[in-house]
């Protein structure tokens, strides 16, 4: 599973934080845009996503899934926390030693 779910009851408000532990790409996003529509029906929940965790982030499927929860965002249910600097593709987080040795295999023949 790309992300974690826990839930936290404190009064009548229920606080679940999502921990994106893998890639957050468009398929992620989805799945976790469907389940936040199902889980955003009791009027007592909260959610925050933590993106802190996270190897990589498709930027555009983050602000769809933003965008698409935009009102649950305005009443203050939804939090994205733990933004990292975006990186414009796999290749951009991927060690360097994993590179060379890519480049060593391609050259090789």
């Amino acid at each position: 599973m790309p992300y974690h779910v826990s839930l936290s009851t404190i009064a009548d408000e229920q606080r679940y934080r999502v921990v994106v532990v893998d890639d957050l790409d468009g398929s992620t996003a989805r799945h976790l845009g469907d389940w936040l529509d199902a889980a955003k029906r009791n009027p007592g929940a909260r959610f925050e996503i933590d993106l802190s965790e996270a190897r990589w982030v498709d930027q555009r499927a983050l602000g769809r899934l933003i965008r698409r929860h935009a009102g649950a965002r305005l009443e203050g249910r939804l939090e994205v926390v733990g933004r990292r600097r975006a990186a414009s593709s796999h290749l951009a987080v991927t060690p360097m030693a994993v590179l060379a040795a890519a480049e060593s295999l391609l050259t090789a023949f």
